[in-house]
């Protein structure tokens, strides 16, 4: 009986650090920090706006790295689905576009949204 719970423990313990651990370059976004809020890592950032954001890496059509999180916000009280990408570079990382609903919302856009997610 005990050796049936312990193994039962470690399948609980394996299964809850798999889905904690993050691959490299998401790590590396994670723990990166936006210029807008000072100290504040992106991951802390994320974690604390956006509601159960899923975090994923892989390469763009064109070779590049990339770093996606997917989430619900509440934007000016309404709720959106939003996916915003992330690029590493060797300094830091580009934020390469966010979009409610599936629709872009370009530039200007991203920069006050980085913003209210410092505050």
């Amino acid at each position: 009986m005990k050796v049936k719970i312990v193994f039962a423990a470690l399948g609980l313990l394996l299964l809850a650090s798999t889905c904690l651990a993050y691959d490299k370059p998401t790590a590396y976004i994670r723990n990166c920090t936006f210029h807008k809020c000072g100290y504040m890592k992106v991951g802390q950032a994320i974690d604390e706006a956006f509601e159960r954001p899923s975090w994923s890496s892989g390469r763009a059509s064109d070779g590049q790295l990339i770093v996606n999180v997917e989430g619900v916000v509440t934007w000016e009280g309404k709720r959106y689905n939003v996916l915003m990408q992330f690029a590493p570079t060797s300094k830091g990382f580009n934020t390469n576009g966010i979009a409610f609903n599936g629709r872009d919302m370009g530039k200007d856009f991203t920069g006050r949204f980085i913003t209210a997610l410092c505050k």
